[in-house]
């Protein structure tokens, strides 16, 4: 059979059994409304394709190449992506059961209302991807999200681990419960979503932006938020356990009734931030802003207050003018 012959067989609304294209190069082809089974793809060249309305069950597409090809309404069950290049590729409204993605590239990758089930993530790349409206039931162990936008997405109470990237913005997001652990997330940034009971382990989180948002119950151990933006963050019933604070915004927030222990927090900005109650313990709080702050009711042992910036009574002056007028 000649390759154009091959080729005749990938077509729209076709429907094929244990067929192997493996090696060959079917880029370009409209596959919208075609039906595979037991089929192979293993290193396939797949690129811009239109797999619109496509259902795929027990295909290999190790290695394969989905770069800027469609996959609208796909559908995908006990299939295999892993290493596979889908660069550019655009989902929507996709069905992945039993499917692994180990491994594969999805690079500037857009991927919204993507309903996954049972999927494997571990090491794929979804660096300047864009989620939106998915809800995983699996972890994104070892996954790459640098420059990964996520909007309306549900993460809650997954544990993700080993996963690395500057700049994983999330908005809208639901993320109660989730774990991180041993993670490399520079500037991780989250806004207006909900963050109660985060748990974050031994990870590298410096310049982390979780301003304004509700953290309490949050456990941090082991960690470095060095300057991380907590400015008006609620972090009630919180604990920091031997956590690099240091230069971290944490003006106006809530640590009520939080404990906080064996941190470093030289240089920090707590400028009316609230302690009510707060257990604070083997602190360093070297040239630390507390203007306005209450430590009276906080339980402060052993804590190193060397050049710690208390109230500004001119300061708090100027405060007071600016906000009646």
């Amino acid at each position: 059979m000649t390759e154009e012959d091959f080729r005749t067989q990938f077509r729209p609304g076709a429907a094929l059994v244990n067929v192997d294209a493996s090696g060959r190069d079917l880029s370009g082809c409209d596959l919208s409304g075609a039906s595979f089974a037991r089929c192979l793809f293993r290193e396939t060249r797949l690129s811009a394709c239109n797999f619109t309305c496509a259902r795929f069950e027990d295909c290999d597409f190790s290695a394969a190449s989905l770069l800027g090809s469609t996959l609208e309404e796909v559908s995908l069950v006990r299939c295999t992506l892993a290493g596979a290049n889908a660069a550019d590729s655009a989902w929507r409204k996709a069905t992945l059961e039993d499917v692994c993605l180990a491994h594969a590239g999805f690079q500037n990758a857009a991927i919204q209302d993507v309903r996954f089930v049972r999927v494997d993530f571990t090491g794929a790349d979804f660096t300047r991807a864009f989620f939106q409206n998915i809800k995983p039931d699996a972890p994104f162990d070892g996954v790459d999200v640098t420059m990964l936008a996520c909007l309306g997405c549900d993460f809650s109470g997954l544990s993700f681990t080993q996963v690395k990237g500057e700049l994983w913005f999330l908005r809208d997001c639901t993320l109660n419960g989730l774990s991180l652990r041993d993670c490399d997330l520079p500037q991780i940034v989250v806004h207006t979503s909900e963050v109660q009971k985060l748990r974050i382990e031994n990870c590298r989180t410096p310049r982390a932006g979780f301003g304004g948002l509700d953290l309490s119950g949050a456990v941090v151990s082991d960690s470095d938020l060095s300057g991380a933006f907590l400015s008006g963050a609620t972090l009630h019933t919180a604990s920091f356990r031997n956590v690099n604070l240091e230069k971290a915004g944490c003006a106006d927030a809530d640590f009520s009734s939080a404990t906080l222990s064996d941190c470093t927090c030289g240089m920090a900005d707590f400028s009316h931030a609230i302690f009510a109650h707060a257990q604070m313990e083997n602190l360093d709080l070297t040239l630390a802003d507390a203007h306005n702050v209450d430590f009276s009711t906080a339980r402060m042992k052993a804590c190193i207050l060397e050049g710690l910036r208390s109230t500004d009574p001119a300061r708090l002056r100027a405060e007071r003018f600016s906000t009646t007028n």
